[in-house]
């Protein structure tokens, strides 16, 4: 993540990502928010030279009270520039926000109305520019708050304390890096005694200060209440989003499970793919005497089986690219053909491998 104000040199290409910080679809607008004259520019130009030199570069927006408006037009300028993806933060009154947060004349938070504005904007964009990548919130939005983000499956969750946490410079572990709550210290601590300790359970995961309209809803454990991290709530550090707080019985939705879609769809297409192995495929297996092997990719690690770690290491072998229906034959005897092309599916999804055709 950076401002994009150092422009990074000899960067190497085994790095995930860049994601570079422009809040305004021009000059007057992001410097004002940065408040820092010519910010705009070197963030527009640092951009620019990650994605010649064939950077994964993400373009990162928050969206704010004095900014909803230029959400359209900052994934149009992300395109322009050639960026892989784009993710909207909401501003939130957490951490450092929560003092900021309190002065009117900044207009850093939305209103719920300018919220949906800004969320119309980003749809629309979605339709718009076809982008590599991805089109969709880094900030987690209550599922209940606009019913077009399940119809398009952006709904986005919280993973604080459940599949995410923060670690600061001096080893701290929160649950969010928003958050003030230290947990333990991973350079005293194994991190799995801290990420399972009882303490954290307590105070955190068992969502007995969740109140409604969140509390009684059904996909509470999939949705996580929006954004939790807010030292400005009644209840103290942790409380449900703000901007379901409140809300009147007529605009509440309740939700079903079934109501969600996945958020990917893993069905092979009819046609066999031509693949390559990703850069970032490694199958990790330093951890086998505890039972655990993993592959990993450019965002994430995944722990597989004998059957999987097979078909890994066969990917991994290869120079160039590889034929599907070659592959699943080879592996036929270990499962059904289906079910193999869905494993496939899976590859594709966590970036293990990349679709050339």
């Amino acid at each position: 993540m950076t401002n994009g104000q150092i422009k990074l040199k000899n960067i190497t290409r085994n790095l995930a990502c860049f994601g570079v910080s422009i809040h305004g679809a021009d000059a007057e607008t992001h410097d004002s928010i940065t408040r820092l004259p010519g910010s705009f520019k070197r963030a527009i130009d640092t951009a620019k030279t990650y994605v010649q030199e064939d950077h994964d570069v993400r373009i990162i927006p928050v969206v704010m009270g004095r900014n909803y408006d230029h959400m359209y037009r900052i994934a149009e300028l992300a395109w322009e520039i050639g960026a892989h993806a784009i993710y909207y933060d909401v501003y939130e009154p957490g951490g450092i926000g929560e003092k900021n947060a309190k002065n009117i004349d900044l207009n850093l938070q939305p209103t719920p109305g300018q919220l949906r504005d800004a969320i119309t904007q980003i749809l629309k964009a979605k339709d718009d520019f076809p982008f590599r990548g991805s089109i969709g919130f880094g900030t987690a939005v209550p599922f209940c708050f606009d019913h077009r983000l399940i119809e398009r499956g952006m709904q986005a969750a919280c993973g604080a304390g459940t599949w995410f946490c923060a670690i600061s410079s001096t080893g701290e572990l929160r649950v969010c890096n928003q958050s003030k709550s230290v947990f333990g210290n991973v350079l005293n601590e194994r991190m799995d005694a801290i990420w399972t300790s009882p303490e954290l359970d307590s105070c955190f995961r068992d969502l007995s200060w969740v109140d409604e309209p969140c509390a009684s809803c059904p996909v509470l454990d999939e949705c996580g209440g929006g954004c939790k991290v807010d030292e400005g709530c009644e209840s103290g550090e942790f409380c449900i989003d703000r901007i379901v707080r409140g809300l009147p019985e007529e605009v509440k939705l309740k939700l079903e499970k079934g109501d969600l879609r996945r958020f990917h769809d893993l069905s092979p297409p009819s046609h066999s793919r031509v693949l390559q192995k990703s850069r970032f495929l490694r199958v990790i297996d330093q951890y086998r005497s505890s039972g655990d092997v993993f592959f990993k990719t450019r965002y994430q690690t995944v722990r597989i089986g004998r059957r999987e770690e097979a078909m890994l290491r066969s990917i991994e072998a290869t120079a160039g690219p590889f034929d599907e229906a070659a592959f699943v034959q080879s592996f036929k005897n270990g499962g059904a053909a289906a079910e193999l092309r869905k494993f496939v599916s899976v590859l594709v999804k966590t970036g293990a491998v990349e679709v050339i055709i």
